[in-house]
């Protein structure tokens, strides 16, 4: 009888649907003497955290991430949905953080945020945020 409930418990741990649990846990504006030079546009930093009781894998966050509004800035908000490129992942532990450095195009004023999570089992959720006004400096 224990056996049954264990490999049930297995069973429905396993086929359980995955959502993600991250949230902003900050999003600024760098000030322009620690911005990265040459790069055209706004920079912010973007902070996402792991909200959930359990390790999850979010993309790799090694290079500066610069949007293009891809034609003329308009009133609507810029997607900007962080995904997996490579297969490439930082593991974030329950409550960890990892930081993004995002260059927005000049005259942008919100942004339409989410993200790409995985699970332990190798499945993919996505975590949106909705739109997001840009922060402005003092």
């Amino acid at each position: 009888m224990l056996v049954v409930a264990a490999i049930s418990a297995v069973a429905i741990s396993v086929s359980l649907p995955f959502v993600p649990e991250i949230e902003v846990s900050s999003f600024e504006l760098v000030p322009q003497k620690e911005s990265l030079a040459g790069l055209p546009g706004q920079q912010f930093r973007l902070e996402l955290r792991n909200a959930s009781s359990s390790n999850c894998w979010v993309p790799e966050n090694a290079l500066p991430i610069v949007v293009s509004s891809g034609g003329p800035i308009s009133s609507d908000p810029i997607m900007l949905h962080l995904g997996f490129f490579r297969e490439e992942c930082t593991q974030l532990a329950p409550g960890e953080r990892v930081r993004y450095d995002v260059v927005f195009p000049d005259g942008c004023d919100q942004v339409r945020l989410g993200v790409f999570v995985r699970d332990w089992r190798g499945r993919t959720g996505s975590q949106h945020f909705g739109s997001v006004l840009l922060p402005r400096g003092e």
